[in-house]
């Protein structure tokens, strides 16, 4: 009953060291936005000066320190399990208990974090790389002919 939701979330270790005991309590609040006309008319103007800015940006660039952070956060976890194991397999070796589920394995958890991961990582990828093709200029012209070809012909 404390176990909190069923459904996997990840909470990096820092949060739950700050938490303690209240870290199964760690829950994402609402969001709702309101926009009225003179928001709209803000956000238009905003992206006609901004809008040259937004395509050429990339979110991997920005994301960056996110990103070191939560790849940190992982290899604390895997760290925590590393030595964890040791203790957890001798242990359960002299009373027999039976293992976790796979989805209550924390092995299996820190593999769910770095998918995500992952999957931003390669769909920032994917975004530079469709950005690259449609703006980068494209020298696309006819090849040269060969020279023999391109000398006139003596009568």
């Amino acid at each position: 009953p404390d176990d909190g939701p069923s459904e996997y979330q990840s909470i990096p270790l820092d949060k739950i060291e700050d938490f303690g005991v209240h870290c199964k309590q760690y829950y994402q609040l609402p969001i709702e936005i309101f926009k009225n006309s003179v928001d709209t008319a803000i956000l238009e103007l905003l992206w006609n000066k901004y809008w040259i800015d937004t395509l050429s940006s990339s979110p991997l660039l920005h994301n960056r320190s996110f990103t070191n952070r939560m790849v940190q956060d992982c290899v604390q976890k895997l760290e925590q399990i590393d030595t964890a194991s040791v203790t957890q397999s001798r242990f359960r070796m002299v009373i027999h208990e039976p293992k976790k589920r796979k989805d209550e394995n924390p092995l299996s958890k820190v593999a769910m974090d770095a998918t995500k991961m992952a999957g931003e990582q390669v769909q920032g990828l994917t975004n530079q790389a469709v950005k690259f093709a449609l703006f980068s200029r494209c020298s696309c012209k006819a090849p040269e002919p060969p020279a023999e070809a391109a000398a006139p012909m003596e009568r």
